[in-house]
């Protein structure tokens, strides 16, 4: 390539992501050029020499992904572009690739398997010009002997003896290429565009105790193997395939010992868009299965452990303030009142952390009898009330009863959960407004906030075990572990109805959950 040291730039706006792997690519002996935006990248391709690799995620600071692989490619269409993401999408992939991009691989990614791809497109690139230079050498032998008609015979098996080599060199990357497939410490099958395997590597033959591989097997000949669900790819005529969105799935192996497996499926586009086939991707996940359950083993028994000590605090504490106020200190009172109101705050966490590990066991038990949300909703509000003087609560119900087929010791935890958010997320006090009506076949609960609100790039998460905003995190001014969303959907979950938020920053946000509504039938 006329240079000792490969060349590598490095596009990432995540500056741990760029120093974690500049880190790790020096040490593999790489000259590392690192840029933090798209103008950046554009301008070290356009002012430095063509780089080896240039290595860049899709999603960057004042232009994209894409832009950089087509200045890349435009400059130096042999250069190696590889796509580092952590937004992966068919569509992306297909444009990264028409672009000029040599391999997509997704955020979080196995370092050995960054390295390997990045040595795959080098030794691609080598080849490719190796290749190049050949073609130059014949066209000027056959100059050559154009000019020379008498070294002809000689010029024909210099350049036989030199295609052999170059034959034999291709053979060898093939056998080699094929020993780091079957080096691979996940599963692979590859299937072409009739559906039917024509790559598996030896650790999915493990996997799914087929030593004699799957290769020429059909879709529905792999799915009576491994057990999986369906897979899908574009042809209608292949047996057991739907035309649903390619995701990750997760299923047990059948058999005498079952393992847990994590199934990620890529499709393959040729340069036009065209799909050329299927990449299957097969993780062993078993252990990890095992590790979570003693998690949450552990997260049960802790939970349980701690109730009987605070239950003692409790009853202690609340025994102490009914003595009379000669038997106690002037500010005893007030302290057994800090004891009781942090023990309960102590228990409230203790029952969240129990239901969280309810919910993950799928095991969160909940009673179904018909339930008046509207009495429901006017309840928790009146206990509200006394606590929270500097927000004025607003109710909006319907005249007669509106009936679902729920708990009402959980509808009623959600909606203190909810209400508890509104006051919390709203310090600076302001209405909170509770509704509930009807709405086609369901009972609609809505409760809005004129508060701080929530970032759209953080309200898809709201919903997930221990998450808050990134501003309460920091400052810790409002409190909590971050549980609350996640239970109250959880319950609507199990109760067959839909928890849902929408906010804007400054202007507040509104938390609704709908429950199908149940009507009495005449005898």
């Amino acid at each position: 390539m006329g240079r000792n040291v490969t060349r590598l730039l490095l596009v990432d706006d995540d500056a741990g992501v760029l120093l974690t792997l500049e880190e790790v690519l020096k040490l593999e002996g790489f000259r590392v050029t690192t840029v933090s935006t798209g103008e950046d990248a554009l301008a070290a391709i356009a002012r430095e020499a063509p780089f080896d690799v240039i290595l860049t995620d899709l999603r960057i600071q004042s232009t994209d992904g894409v832009t950089v692989l087509s200045a890349a490619h435009e400059r130096d269409p042999s250069t190696v572009c590889i796509v580092l993401t952590g937004f992966a999408s068919m569509e992306s992939a297909i444009q990264a690739l028409r672009h000029g991009a040599s391999n997509y691989l997704l955020k979080p990614c196995n370092l050995d398997e960054l390295k390997l791809t990045i040595r795959r497109g080098l030794e691609r690139k080598r080849l490719s010009e190796a290749l190049h230079d050949r073609v130059l050498d014949l066209e000027a032998a056959n100059e050559t002997i154009r000019a020379f008609s008498g070294q002809l015979e000689e010029r024909v098996r210099a350049a036989t003896a030199e295609l052999a080599g170059r034959v034999q060199e291709a053979q060898e990357s093939r056998r080699t290429l094929s020993a780091i497939i079957d080096s691979m410490s996940d599963g692979l099958l590859v299937y072409d565009d009739r559906g039917r395997v024509v790559l598996s590597n030896a650790y999915v033959r493990a996997l799914f105790q087929m030593p004699e591989g799957f290769r020429g097997q059909t879709v529905k000949q792999v799915m009576d193997v491994t057990g999986e669900p369906p897979l899908e790819i574009s042809q209608p005529d292949i047996d057991n395939v739907t035309h649903r969105d390619i995701r990750a799935a997760e299923f047990s192996t059948p058999g005498a010992s079952p393992r847990d497996v994590r199934r990620v499926v890529s499709r393959v586009a040729a340069e036009d868009g065209t799909e050329i086939g299927l990449v299957v991707v097969y993780q062993d996940i078993t252990e990890r299965r095992e590790v979570e359950k003693l998690k949450d083993d552990f997260l049960s028994i802790a939970s349980h452990e701690l109730k009987t000590p605070l239950t003692s605090i409790l009853g202690y504490t609340q025994l102490l303030l009914r003595r009379s106020a000669s038997d106690m200190a002037p500010s005893g009172g007030d302290f057994l009142r800090v004891i009781e109101a942090q023990s309960q705050r102590m228990k409230r966490l203790v029952d969240d952390l129990l239901d969280v590990s309810r919910i993950e066991r799928r095991s969160l038990n909940v009673s179904r009898v018909p339930v008046d949300v509207v009495a429901l909703a006017e309840e928790v509000v009146r206990g509200m009330k006394p606590t929270n003087p500097s927000h004025a609560f607003v109710v909006s119900v319907p005249s007669a009863p509106l009936l679902v087929l729920g708990d009402p010791d959980r509808l009623q935890q959600v909606i203190a959960n909810l209400l508890s958010n509104a006051v919390k997320y709203s310090p600076d006090g302001g209405e909170v407004r509770v509704a509930v009506h009807n709405e086609g076949n369901d009972a609609a609960v809505e409760v809005r906030d004129e508060g701080i609100g929530i970032p759209a790039d953080q309200l898809p998460h709201i919903f997930s075990r221990f998450f808050q905003a990134a501003p309460s995190v920091r400052s810790r001014r409002f409190g909590g572990m971050g549980l609350g969303l996640y239970i109250s959907k959880g319950i609507i979950d199990e109760l067959g109805g839909q928890l849902e938020a929408e906010s804007t920053v400054g202007l507040g946000s509104c938390f609704r959950f709908t429950l199908p509504r149940y009507s009495i039938s005449a005898p």
